[in-house]
């Protein structure tokens, strides 16, 4: 009967020390992670608190093997769920995420495209009875342990705009850190938030608009925003040049450090308002790809 049952211990205790390990090491820090979808978008982050959220999930379902990455694949709920905007590339992972997970509320800028990925996850959500907000300038959300989540744009109805116009921009702050997080928002988008936070966008890390194209990322944004850090999420080989050399030579002549996913894969960063760091998980955190 021993010799039954220890193979079920084992993998309790297994999962149990990970488990444990991974409580260890997230109570005190933040931890956002720029997830490897290729050419699209997905941040995850998780607050000191444990709070989580996923921005955006991607062109397909390699987000679910990305998210299992940095949270545990026991793990089957996610509080927020955010659509920055409606594109394909933002949006068709999150079909099976809402599907596969727990979700406690869905954030969106109310803007709109025909593409028909928009409405399978909109009946999606309804049919998973989830919350939805149209989330507006202004709002500010606690996630926990002093992260902040503040709502930059949009200011407006953008249900009539061209959806990356519609785009959310929001700002993570914890401690001394903060991330810009801008989802395809044009330059039009940014000089709007110059002119309005021009002494209050300064981040540490810039997500850059539109995976790196040349619609977005101006000299005046940059001015601005001074990132230590700048994050292209971007396929390798991608058909659309992204990031674009135009984009890349701003950022090298601010001095900002470029991170690619398509280089890098999944890019984490980890801080407890004080420090700050890029990192990659321990190996012995690492699971087996979702199936």
């Amino acid at each position: 009967m021993k010799k039954i049952y220890l193979p079920v211990i084992i993998i309790i205790i297994t999962v149990a020390t990970l488990y444990v390990s991974y409580q260890a090491r997230t109570p005190r820090t933040l931890l956002v992670s720029f997830l490897d979808v290729g050419q699209g978008d997905a941040i995850f982050i998780q607050s000191p608190s444990g709070v989580q959220m996923l921005i955006d999930g991607g062109p397909d379902n390699s987000v679910l093997e990305e998210i299992h990455q940095v949270m545990p694949l026991f793990d089957k709920s996610i509080d927020i769920v955010v659509a920055t905007h409606p594109d394909s590339d933002h949006i068709s992972g999150l079909i099976e995420v809402v599907e596969r997970f727990s979700v406690g509320a869905f954030f969106e800028s109310g803007a709109q495209n025909e593409n028909g990925v928009q409405s399978i996850l909109a009946k999606k959500i309804m049919d998973k009875k989830i919350p939805t907000h149209v989330v507006r300038r202004g709002e500010v959300y606690d996630l926990g342990g002093g992260v902040l989540f503040s709502i930059l744009y949009p200011n407006k109805d953008v249900s009539k705009v061209e959806s990356n116009s519609g785009s959310i921009i929001a700002r993570l702050s914890y401690g001394e850190y903060s991330f810009l997080l801008t989802g395809d928002a044009p330059v039009d988008s940014e000089l709007l938030l110059v002119g309005a936070d021009e002494g209050k966008l300064r981040s540490t890390v810039l997500k850059l608009g539109h995976h790196g194209s040349d619609t977005s990322t101006s000299v005046t944004f940059l001015s601005a925003v001074r990132p230590i850090y700048t994050i292209v999420s971007a396929g390798k080989n991608n058909k659309y040049n992204h990031p674009h050399p135009n984009v890349v030579e701003r950022i090298e002549k601010f001095g900002s450090i470029l991170l690619k996913t398509e280089d890098r894969g999944t890019i984490t960063f980890s801080t407890n308002g004080k420090v700050i760091e890029v990192v990659d998980l321990p190996e012995d955190f690492q699971v087996k790809k979702f199936e």
